[in-house]
């Protein structure tokens, strides 16, 4: 077994998520929060071990395990400047509130409890007493939502979501009658 710790060599602070590869036999691990990592089933003699991580000057270290004890290693990494051509950066638009109504196609009438699901995201709300429904957390784009409730057709609505308040999303579902065999 190999042990050890990494960290960074100027600050002296762990270094957490480094890559600690066994290259003859490809046996990987990661460093830990404490920048510890463990490697079992090491064969004994000369071995090389690579240590990398995002913004660190790669390590190779020759390791010669005489017996079955193991080995522990400290591995000190210099840190090696990130040097970009450009950098751009983009915001991700808050999730918005999607506010509509949901209405029979027939009569006009309100359709209290429908389902109203955003398919993209696997959430949604039920329509109110007067049809009407709020699904919060909606990303900003396209997206779809699926709308269903006893007794009318499944619908599929796909919609552009800004987040403006004043958009009211409408969605006029089709009856579909159904029969009871009996009730009991």
């Amino acid at each position: 077994m190999v042990q050890g710790v990494v960290y960074d060599i100027v600050t002296g602070e762990p270094i957490v998520g480094a890559v600690v590869l066994l290259e003859a036999q490809q046996r990987r691990t990661f460093s830990d929060s404490e920048g510890i990592f463990s490697i079992d089933g090491v064969a004994s003699g000369p071995n090389v071990i690579s240590v990398t991580r995002f913004g660190y000057e790669k390590q190779d270290l020759a390791v010669n395990l005489e017996d079955e004890s193991g080995s522990f290693l400290e591995v000190g990494m210099t840190p090696r400047p990130l040097l970009l051509d450009s950098l751009t950066v983009v915001s991700t638009p808050q999730p918005v509130r999607v506010r509509g109504a949901v209405y029979d196609a027939v009569s006009g009438m309100a359709v209290p409890g429908a389902a109203v699901l955003l398919d993209a995201e696997g959430h949604g709300a039920l329509s109110d007493s007067s049809g009407l429904f709020v699904v919060e957390e909606v990303a900003a784009g396209p997206q779809v939502f699926s709308i269903r409730q006893i007794g009318y057709e499944a619908e599929a609505v796909a919609v552009t979501v800004t987040g403006h308040e004043d958009e009211l999303v409408e969605v006029a579902l089709t009856p579909k009658p159904f029969l009871l065999d009996g009730i009991t």
